[in-house]
């Protein structure tokens, strides 16, 4: 399978193949949301095209996967929120908003574990998203009650690298100062 780079017209290419999926559609989005570059210090979609391509492309994976998206976009903003990533809390919490979010749920994010409002699956996911963001250990229970959330491996499997792929969006947005518009 070949791959084609970022275009000169600022596209990301895709993987040609079976099985693959096109990764356009998400740099399309951040710039219709931002409606400028966003990276105040280093551009990677023009500096490393290719491994940016790879992040994007593993994102669309994400999102056609079995993971619920309510579950999927609570994950990357309270992520987001520890890791300190203005862009990424700020996207995907209007994300969250449009597919129908409520407020009050993303407001009381940070303190989900005092709020009612959360039910056990996204529990056990916000639960398992901490530890991992903030490197501490899994601990069989935890591991135990995730998997009472999330009989499904695939959804189970698909949450684990959310997390993962979440983290690593950060490490790019926060030490790269990207910055969501000024509304």
């Amino acid at each position: 399978m070949a791959y084609r780079p970022l275009g000169t017209d600022g596209r990301v290419g895709a993987f040609r193949g079976r099985g693959h999926v096109r990764a356009a559609w998400l740099v399309s989005m951040v710039k219709r949301l931002t409606g400028e570059e966003t990276m105040a210090r280093l551009d990677l979609s023009k500096t490393a095209p290719e491994p940016y391509a790879g992040f994007l492309q593993a994102d669309a994976a994400l999102r056609k996967g079995p993971l619920d998206a309510t579950v999927r976009e609570l994950v990357k903003i309270r992520v987001s929120q520890i890791n300190g990533c203005v862009f990424c809390v700020d996207m995907h919490s209007r994300e969250a908003l449009r597919t129908g979010e409520g407020q009050d749920r993303l407001l009381q994010l940070p303190v989900w574990q005092e709020s009612e409002l959360f039910d056990e699956r996204e529990r056990a996911a916000l639960a398992y998203a901490e530890a991992a963001t903030r490197r501490e250990h899994v601990t069989d229970e935890l591991w135990d009650s995730l998997r009472k959330a999330f009989p499904d491996e695939a959804e189970l499997g698909h949450l684990v690298a959310q997390v993962s792929l979440i983290n690593a969006l950060n490490l790019i947005g926060a030490p790269m100062e990207m910055k969501p518009p000024r509304r």
